[in-house]
């Protein structure tokens, strides 16, 4: 089938593939059990960390419109014996009015060439014993239908109940807080004095001379503004003593 192409699902094709998903639940007597949402499909496919991932087939028509006859969804697994991943079928699906043409194996022909793309040491899937049709199309294209595995299954309640040692959580980071005190370098206050009396105009023998006779570390010195008549002078104003902060031990 010469218009028949397949492409990585977009975003936009959830809607599309949700509904897929429905025909093949119906297909297989599953109804109860689908609860799949375009919502949730988007979530899983196209999230920051995807869970799975899909293709869909697209059949163009005569006046070029594109209608979706089948999907595959699939996601990846590990082989502890061959200590390599793997590449795990979850479902196919192809219309019922469109199977019979080709359609499904080249979809299994378009996984199988990722898979060896990918560096995959296995391509797997499962089959309901009941579909005959199924079988006999895998069996066709090579696949062993290994009769001795039996799939088991943990879900609902019995999952919760399952769990007898819940996974740690992880302790929260403690943050410090450190308060520190009134207790800076010599050179720091200088720095401000020098400054300061840069302002007032009395240069750096001003500040050098209160360097030697105050303690900088115990005390903070203000620069007050007092304005009297036209003009303006600056006046160093030093805390009492019961406001000075206490010198860090």
């Amino acid at each position: 089938m010469d218009n028949f192409n397949i492409r990585n699902a977009r975003p936009q094709d959830c809607p599309v593939i949700a509904e897929l998903i429905r025909g093949l639940a119906h297909y297989e007597k599953l109804d109860d059990q689908c609860q799949v949402t375009p919502e949730l499909l988007e979530k899983c496919l196209f999230g920051d960390k995807p869970e799975c991932y899909a293709v869909v087939g697209w059949l163009t028509g005569k006046n070029g419109t594109e209608k979706p006859v089948s999907f595959a969804l699939y996601f990846y697994n590990f082989s502890t014996f061959l200590a390599r991943k793997g590449l795990y079928l979850e479902d196919i699906f192809v219309l019922p009015e469109y199977r019979h043409r080709g359609i499904g194996k080249k979809m299994m022909n378009y996984l199988a060439a990722k898979a060896v793309a990918d560096g995959c040491g296995r391509f797997e899937w499962s089959v309901l014993d009941w579909n005959q049709p199924a079988i006999d199309f895998y069996e066709s294209i090579g696949a062993t239908v290994m009769q001795e595995w039996r799939i088991c299954r943990l879900t609902g309640e019995k999952l919760a109940v399952t769990v007898v040692f819940p996974l740690p959580v992880p302790p929260a980071i403690p943050i410090t807080i450190v308060f520190i005190k009134y207790s800076l370098p010599r050179h720091f206050f200088f720095i401000l004095s020098y400054f300061g009396s840069l302002r007032n105009g009395r240069g750096r023998t001003f500040c050098a001379k209160r360097q030697k006779t105050l303690d900088w570390r115990s005390r903070i010195w203000y620069n007050a503004d007092r304005e009297k008549t036209k003009t303006q002078r600056r006046k160093w104003i030093c805390l009492p003593p019961t406001m000075r902060p206490k010198r860090a031990r």
